[in-house]
């Protein structure tokens, strides 16, 4: 597993420069590939928002060609007025399903992990391109050909390993995902637990949500390994 490491590194998005090239990834496939985001609302080819400038931003970069392969947002509800929704509050809303994290979680332990993305060059032809993070097997990084959905697990590691070395044990993590990529993450024996219904959004989604605990409790042992070598990495980083 720690195969994975030799070839790409962690890092958190620090500089103006950074972020910029982060929505640019993020314009090219929630916009131009997938078309969830009308580019009339991604001047520039960025996607970005309002929630940006207060997030942390975490991203794998390819250590061979420097090129970004994956990124994944973290949204800490604290950041942010009482009453300003996080993403995935406001899809309920704009659902009619109207859902609020805070209703047995203060808001003061509250994370969004969103706007997680795979660049296209690092998704495989077959299998993984029907998805933003890429949920078939990823490309072979060694000659032990690990066919395994590394860059995506690597993200919500990489999530937990930011939480874990912030102090924050107590952090519920909320994200809105689909169905597949929930039978995917338990697969590995990551347990997030539904905590909303499923509605129309880029496809059927849900929220769910998960803590430190539920993290460590049944993950496999392959990706301990990995969560260990993405949590030194953060440990490691120039502050």
């Amino acid at each position: 597993m720690l195969t994975l490491l030799d070839h790409f590194t962690l890092k958190i998005a620090r500089s103006a420069e950074e972020i910029d090239f982060l929505q640019h990834l993020r314009w090219a496939v929630y916009c131009r590939e997938f078309g969830y985001e009308r580019e009339e609302d991604c001047p520039g080819e960025r996607e970005k928002d309002l929630f940006d400038p207060r997030s942390v931003h975490l991203y794998m970069q390819h250590r061979s060609t420097g090129h970004i392969a994956g990124v994944v947002r973290i949204i800490p509800a604290n950041n942010f007025p009482a009453d300003m929704r996080l993403p995935f509050e406001a899809a309920y809303q704009a659902s009619g399903n109207s859902f609020d994290a805070d209703s047995d979680v203060s808001r003061d332990r509250i994370i969004e992990i969103s706007r997680m993305a795979v660049a296209t060059e690092f998704r495989r032809r077959q299998g993984e391109r029907g998805s933003p993070i890429g949920l078939g097997v990823m490309n072979e990084l060694a000659s032990s050909a690990r066919y395994f959905p590394l860059l995506p697990l690597s993200l919500y590691l990489s999530v937990a390993a930011h939480v874990e070395l912030s102090g924050q044990h107590d952090t519920y993590g909320y994200a809105m995902m689909e169905p597949r990529l929930i039978r995917l993450l338990h697969r590995y024996g990551i347990h997030f637990a539904q905590v909303a219904p499923t509605i129309e959004y880029h496809g059927e989604r849900a929220a769910y949500r998960i803590t430190l605990d539920d993290v460590f409790k049944n993950l496999k042992e392959d990706l301990r390994e990995l969560y260990t070598g993405l949590r030194n990495i953060l440990e490691n980083e120039p502050s």
